[in-house]
């Protein structure tokens, strides 16, 4: 197999330039001079990966490469590059792709024509004028006329029953294997306004913001279920997230006509019945405008907003034992532990404990459980309870950072919050003891 800048880039090129309608922008011989903010990352010998692609290149073929390896060395180099954080990761992947078959149209790949090359087409990108985009996608929720437009960020969110009729995904072809799947009946089309350099940059930042607002409709919904009773039945593992992604979405100018003629994919395993919120609405709209405003307050938004995709994404698991894992991986994270330290992410969790002896011996329980899963494959009967009992430890942390997280300036500042001694009486001896150190520094400074 070979791959060739043609059969990866075609639909790109065109784009990356700004599309027919926008302003020229500068050419590749312009940005050569300019500087490249995303940096290479010290452990990865950059001149090896210029070698290594140099060496697969099919003779007689300019820019063409041999696809068995090609893949791995692309993403050996997207990893090597500590990229710019305004960099959204479809961009990363296309920047990186790029500048190899740029790389290799100015004869052989070495060192400097690499990163040459990726200079440039970093550059390029962000000289791009912004657009705007309409991101069509659709959730596995049934319309209904009070649900309104919501604002998530600088995206503006809408809902109709069915994709509006000036919308069009004629001619798609896409990234993916197969025909383009259809959108499930009953599931509310959903489009996201949003304001971009690209239709790949655009289509990450409203999926990122589509994914805080389910996060948060699944959290409002999943927050009262504490287990699943089945009478009878095989006792299969059943999704707890009501509100899913529906299978692709597309990226349309505002006209309603394809910005690109591809779709993503969307993980999915099968539709599911489209739930039907028109009657808890009221609360489920109270709770989504608490939470984003009070989102808004909070400094470490990046995390923040992993944290609701993520929480998202680990009730959508239809394998229990990656769900659990998910919910763990989770909880590191809203704890603020870092490093698979699992003694200090307990410890923290046992902070916002009454019974502190009861919820050690099931936090003690779960890690347990996560060890046997991850070094054994060993699973286990009771996987959904054990779902259950992780979840709500979660839930609560998501809470305390809605409501105290605009204390913080970061995540990891917050969960040293949780690390401090939990005896009230130990809490005010360190409180007198920094007032102490305070006064003493303090006069030691002025008098210095």
């Amino acid at each position: 197999m070979r791959v060739s800048e043609a059969s990866v880039e075609s639909e790109r090129i065109e784009l990356l330039r700004g599309g027919p309608d926008c302003p020229k922008a500068p050419s590749l011989t312009q940005m050569k001079n300019g500087t490249m903010s995303s940096k290479t990352k010290d452990k990865f010998r950059i001149d090896n990966i210029a070698r290594s692609l140099e060496s697969i290149r099919v003779p007689g073929t300019p820019g063409t490469f041999d696809g068995r390896r090609f893949d791995d060395l692309r993403t050996v180099f997207l990893t090597s590059i500590a990229w710019d954080e305004r960099l959204p990761e479809t961009e990363r992947e296309r920047i990186a792709s790029k500048a190899i078959f740029e790389a290799a149209s100015h004869g052989r790949i070495t060192t400097e024509t690499l990163l040459g090359s990726l200079r440039i087409v970093e550059n390029l990108y962000f000289a791009q004028p912004v657009r705007d985009y309409v991101v069509v996608a659709s959730l596995s929720l049934r319309y209904f006329k009070p649900l309104q437009t919501i604002r998530v960020g600088d995206v503006h969110l809408s809902f109709h029953p069915e994709m509006p009729n000036t919308f069009s995904r004629k001619g798609l072809h896409g990234l993916a294997w197969g025909s383009v799947p259809d959108t499930p009946n009953g599931y509310v089309t959903v489009c996201a306004k949003v304001s971009e350099k690209s239709a790949y940059t655009a289509h990450s930042i409203a999926e990122s913001a589509l994914e805080v607002l389910r996060g948060i409709w699944n959290y409002e919904g999943n927050r009262s279920t504490s287990s699943i009773l089945r009478i009878g039945g095989s006792g299969k593992w059943e999704v707890l997230n009501k509100i899913r992604r529906g299978p692709i979405d597309t990226v349309h100018l505002p006209d309603g006509s394809l910005a690109v003629q591809e779709w993503w994919q969307i993980p999915f395993s099968g539709p599911s019945q489209p739930g039907s919120f028109a009657e808890k609405w009221p609360q489920m709209r109270k709770t989504t405008l608490w939470c984003l405003r009070r989102g808004n307050e909070i400094p470490y938004q990046e995390e923040l907003t992993a944290m609701w995709g993520r929480y998202a994404h680990a009730l959508d698991d239809p394998d229990p034992e990656a769900c659990f894992l998910k919910l763990w991986s989770l909880l590191e994270l809203v704890t603020g532990t870092k490093g698979a330290n699992y003694d200090e992410m307990i410890r923290r969790t046992l902070f916002v404990c009454k019974d502190r002896d009861f919820h050690q011996l099931i936090l003690e329980h779960l890690r347990d459980r996560r060890n046997a899963l991850v070094h054994s494959d060993d699973g286990s009967p009771q996987i959904q309870a054990c779902i259950f009992q992780l979840k709500r430890y979660v839930e609560e942390f998501i809470r305390l950072h809605l409501v105290l997280g605009w204390r913080f300036k970061t995540m990891s500042e917050f969960g040293e919050f949780f690390s401090l001694p939990f005896e009230p009486s130990m809490l005010k001896a360190k409180r007198q003891l920094y007032g102490w150190a305070f006064s003493f520094r303090e006069k030691t400074l002025r008098h210095g």
